[in-house]
Parts: C-alpha cells; sequence; structure tokens
C-alpha cells in the first residue's frame, strides 16, 4: 500500500522549532515478532532464576493473541479490550475468551448506588425546580486530573540528569512547549507527560495504522456496508415507539449486523484474537480514545 498523508487541522509545522524522539519502537524501529519472542524467552528465564517452575520454559511467544490498549485486571486475572467509554468489549481468562454473560458477571454496576434513586427521583420532582447548573459553584467536565508528586529540582551545572528533565530542555533549546514536537511511541510515558507537563505538541507513533488503513483498502465495501446498516440501526432506535413491527425491524438489523461483520476478513498477520487495537465497525477503542485526547497527531 502506498504512503498516505491525512490532513489534519491541529499542527502547523511551520510553527514547530524543535523534533523530539522517543528511542526504542520510534527511532529504533525493531524486527516484529522477533523481537518481542527475544523478550519473552529471556523473560521466561528471569522468572525461573527466581523460582519459578521450569514448566514455564515451554510457553512459546504467540503474535495472534495480544494486541496495544488491553487493560490486564490483577484482581481476577483478566485481561479486557473496552470501549473508548470503558465498557467491556471482549475479554479473556488466559487464552479462554470469555462470554458477555461472564464479562456483566465479573464487573457489574457495583459501585453505583442505585438503592434511593427511586425515592430521590420523587424527592426531586417536589422540590422546586432550580436549574443545574445555579446548584453548583464550579463545573468541570471531561477534566484530566493533574499528576501529583511529580518534582524538578534547580538545575545543577555539569549534572547528569536521568529520566528526563523537560524544564531544562526547553531552556537550552531557548524555546516554549508548543514550538516542540515530541514523536514516540508510548502513549503514557511519551505523549502524556510531555503533554501535559510541558505542553509540547505530540505525535504518536502507531504501527498497527498501516496495517489496518491495509484491510480498510481491501475490506472498503463491507465496511460502508456495515457504517450504512449502523446508521440506520440509530435512526430506528431514534424513532421507535415501541411497537412490535419497530421491534422485528431492529433485531434483523443488529442480526444483519453481525452476519456482515463476520464476513470481514482480518488477516491474522496483521490483526491479534482480541481484533483491531482502534475498535471495530461500530466503537472505538479505549487506545482510539487516548489517541484522540492526548496525541496531536499520530502516523504509523
Amino acid at each position: 500500500m502506498p504512503a498516505w498523508i491525512f490532513v489534519n487541522r491541529s499542527l502547523a509545522l511551520g510553527k514547530i522549532h524543535c523534533f523530539g524522539f522517543d528511542m526504542d519502537y520510534t527511532l529504533a524501529a525493531y524486527k516484529s515478532p522477533a523481537y518481542e519472542a527475544l523478550t519473552f524467552e529471556l523473560l521466561l528465564e528471569r522468572l525461573v532464576c527466581i523460582g519459578y517452575p521450569h514448566e514455564i520454559l515451554r510457553y512459546t511467544y504467540d503474535p495472534t493473541f495480544p494486541t496495544r490498549g488491553l487493560v490486564f485486571d490483577e484482581l481476577y486475572g483478566n485481561l479486557l479490550k473496552a470501549d473508548a467509554h470503558r465498557k467491556g468489549l471482549l475479554g479473556a481468562h488466559g487464552f479462554t475468551f470469555l462470554l458477555e454473560a461472564e464479562i456483566w458477571s465479573f464487573y457489574p454496576s457495583k459501585f453505583i448506588q442505585r438503592d434511593d434513586l427511586q425515592r430521590f427521583l420523587q424527592y426531586s420532582a417536589k422540590a422546586s425546580a432550580r436549574p443545574w447548573r445555579q446548584v453548583n459553584t464550579v463545573m468541570a467536565c471531561d477534566s484530566g486530573k493533574l499528576r501529583v508528586g511529580t518534582y524538578t529540582g534547580p538545575h545543577q551545572h555539569r549534572a547528569v540528569y536521568s529520566g528526563g528533565l523537560s524544564d531544562m530542555v526547553c531552556e537550552l533549546l531557548g524555546v516554549q512547549g508548543k514550538d516542540i514536537l515530541y514523536i514516540g511511541d508510548h502513549i503514557f510515558g511519551d505523549i502524556l507527560k510531555s503533554k501535559k507537563q510541558q505542553g509540547w505538541r505530540t505525535c504518536l507513533v502507531v504501527p498497527e495504522l498501516s496495517w489496518e488503513l491495509d484491510i480498510w483498502a481491501q475490506e472498503k465495501e463491507r465496511l460502508e456496508e456495515l457504517k450504512r446498516l449502523d446508521t440506520h440501526l440509530a435512526d430506528l432506535y431514534q424513532h421507535m415507539d415501541g411497537s412490535s413491527c419497530e421491534l422485528q425491524v431492529i433485531n434483523f438489523t443488529k442480526r444483519e449486523i453481525q452476519v456482515r461483520a463476520a464476513r470481514v476478513h482480518f488477516p491474522t498477520a496483521c490483526l491479534s484474537l482480541l481484533h483491531s487495537c482502534l475498535g471495530d465497525a461500530q466503537n472505538s477503542s479505549t487506545f482510539t480514545g487516548f489517541n484522540r485526547w492526548l496525541a496531536t497527531i499520530f502516523l504509523s
């Protein structure tokens, strides 16, 4: 597939004075999956050295299973893929995929108190009506909480710094944060820190992007049809009146989406068993949500 450049309005390169680069997976493009397989083998050897059984050395790295943007639940040992609203899409325990009912059994709405909801609604209906903005003094939506515990001390002459010192970088270069474009592959280690702490412009490296554009080119007609059906389903929900006829049409449309989605060919060499790291035809993944929120631009 030829290289594609998509127009963006978020970044004016003419205003960028300095470019910064991460090393691993950015300047140094490792051979995948050979590099990950070597890392996996060394990790197993290290685990055996600290007391794990020798039997684990029989395991081999499977590049078709993992994908970026997954969440590991330490409590239950589940590997989860969620959409941009943190709703679970797929889950696996070990190499066994969880059914939707099993995912709900692990993660019900147990942190939302609903017992007194009806009583609250009855009370609020009787209370004097006031606009919600008059009830609150300060309102914040989509607020990314500030990092705490980060300390940058005074600069020392001839000191060697480890771990990065963004204040000194700006001082030495004589630029402000908005004048720097930092390019890296780690969304939290590279992109989040440089943007939040200094206001640098950021570019996220997503190698999977080129693979998925290839799939889009191959399966464009089927994916466009899925998009059309999804829009049609949204219209049905918006104008439904609860009649049995409309419910039948909605159920038929949902089944049609499932059937057509199953026909889309996803090469195993490109995508994992947990599917696209960017999402599917109906939902963007958590990884995609972070991309849009944190990265000024992203590339493959």
